[in-house]
Order: structure tokens, then C-alpha cells, then sequence
């Protein structure tokens, strides 16, 4: 018994199928047309209403089908949309990244059709992505990132990342509510290296500069020019000291508060987040 099934299986079969229904149609109406003259009108009748039935019957399934086609999933493109916007997102030497299962598509009337469960269903994986771009995708490190805090410590500076929702699924396993949308994420990280025990400045912006106040609580840090929410990670004397110690919200000169263990003299300081965009 096949485990998966898919009405698309059959294509290698429909040139057999058209060939021999042609030839059978061809056959009829040679037999039909030698006879013509012969037939009395109510014969005829019946011929000509047999030959509007097939020929009605075939329109209707082209018509059902063009109608269906109509569905937002064809039209919205979102598989190349969301390749571009990867695309856009990344930065200089940034990575390509991939985050997630294998995005579902599904029209509206998607449903379980009898020997094919994947009927208006199709799958978005990361080669699928590739064939749009044309450039390699890196698959996220294991196990996956789902805080800020550790994306903050496995991302780099310009990465850019297409964010799949949910999971892969078939017409067994419709979910009752609608999908979550993609989303490209772009990762923007800054380096301050110490010029001093408290003035650290930036490593591609002289003119940006952070300021670290260690207190008995922990530390205020200021930014000279930056506002926004940041992930905070400091250094001391090696990589490996390298850790997330807090979230912050900066505003340009406005000291903040931040919890941390002076273990050891910082010798660097990195900001971090992230930012996004949905593919609607």
C-alpha cells in the first residue's frame, strides 16, 4: 500500500490516455460519418446531444479548474517574494539563514480528496528558496535559537533570516486557524572595544561611542547616538568570556541600568537585535 499519494503520480500516464481516447473518438466518428445519411433525424438527435454531453462535461471540468486556479495562493507569489526580501535583508558579508520547517501553502478549498493528500497543498522548503536565488542557505544551528538572548549570541552582523512558522502538514492534518505568515528577519550587531575601563568605541564608527558605569548593583550604559531596544553582551580578556547580560532600551546620552557580574575587566561590548518584516 502506498504511503504517500499524489494525483500528480499519473502524469507519466495522461499522454497514453489522450493518445488512445483520440484514436477511440477518431474511430467513432469515422463510423458515424460513413453512416450519417443513412440515420433517421431522432438518431441524429441522439448522436448530436451525446457528442454536446462529452463535449459539455469537458468544458465543465476546464471551467472548475480555471476557477479554482483563481485562488490567492497562485496569485500571491509569495515564495520568490519572500526569497527577495531574504535577499534584501542581508548586509555585506552577512549569511543567508533559514529558521524553521518547511513552509505550508494551501488554497481556500484545500481538503481531502480521495488518494491525494497533499490536493491544493504545497510545501516551501529552503532548496525551493535557493532555486530563487541562486546562492546557498545555511540551515539555523542546533538545537534552535528561540530567544532573543540566544539568537544574540549565534547571529552576526548583515545575517538575514526567512522565518518559517508551524510545520509541514497534509489534508490529515489541516489546522483550524489560519497560517502564520513568513517573516524575514535582518540581524544588525555593533562591537565597542574599551579605550578605557568606561569609554568604549565603535569598531566601524569611531564617532559611536558607548559608556559603561560600574556600580555596586552592576552598571549604567549610555550610547552617544543610538536609541532603540538592544540585546547587551560583553567580553573580558577572552572569546570565550564572550555572554548576554540583559536587554536594554537606549536613548541617546541616557544612562540605563544593566545587571552584571564585573568578574573581570570588559574588554568589548556588543549590541544586538533584530528586526523584520512579514511576507503578507
Amino acid at each position: 500500500m502506498l504511503q504517500h499519494n499524489e494525483a500528480r503520480y499519473l502524469l507519466p500516464a495522461v499522454p497514453f490516455i489522450l493518445y488512445f481516447t483520440l484514436r477511440s473518438s477518431e474511430a467513432a466518428l469515422c463510423v458515424l460519418r460513413r453512416h450519417w445519411n443513412q440515420l433517421g433525424w431522432s438518431i441524429r438527435a441522439i448522436a448530436l446531444s451525446i457528442g454536446a454531453a462529452l463535449l459539455g462535461s469537458a468544458l465543465q471540468v476546464g471551467v472548475h479548474q480555471a476557477l479554482l486556479d483563481e485562488d490567492p495562493v497562485y496569485r500571491a507569489d509569495a515564495e520568490r517574494r519572500a526569497a527577495e526580501r531574504l535577499l534584501e535583508a542581508r548586509r555585506g558579508d552577512g549569511r543567508l539563514l533559514w529558521y524553521g520547517n518547511w513552509h505550508t501553502l494551501r488554497t481556500r478549498w484545500a481538503g481531502l480528496v480521495p488518494h491525494d493528500e497533499y490536493m491544493g497543498i504545497f510545501h516551501y522548503p529552503a532548496f525551493a528558496a535557493v532555486y530563487f536565488l541562486d546562492r546557498r542557505i545555511d540551515p539555523m544551528p542546533e538545537p534552535l535559537p528561540t530567544r532573543a538572548s540566544e539568537l544574540a549570541l549565534v547571529l552576526e552582523d548583515g545575517d538575514a533570516l526567512l522565518r518559517t512558522k508551524g510545520r509541514a502538514f497534509d489534508a490529515f492534518q489541516l489546522p483550524a486557524s489560519d497560517l502564520p505568515p513568513m517573516e524575514v528577519w535582518y540581524a544588525q550587531r555593533l562591537r565597542f572595544r574599551a579605550r578605557s575601563a568606561e569609554e568604549f568605541v565603535s569598531d566601524t564608527d569611531p564617532r559611536l561611542q558607548v559608556r559603561l558605569h560600574p556600580g555596586a548593583q552592576g552598571a549604567t550604559l549610555s550610547a552617544n547616538a543610538l536609541s532603540g531596544t538592544w540585546q547587551v553582551l560583553i567580553q573580558g580578556a577572552s572569546e570565550a568570556s564572550r555572554r548576554h547580560v540583559g536587554t536594554v532600551t537606549l536613548s541617546p546620552g541616557v544612562p540605563v541600568a544593566l545587571a552584571y557580574d564585573a568578574a573581570e575587566p570588559v574588554r568589548a561590548i556588543e549590541l544586538f537585535r533584530i528586526g523584520g518584516t512579514q511576507i503578507d
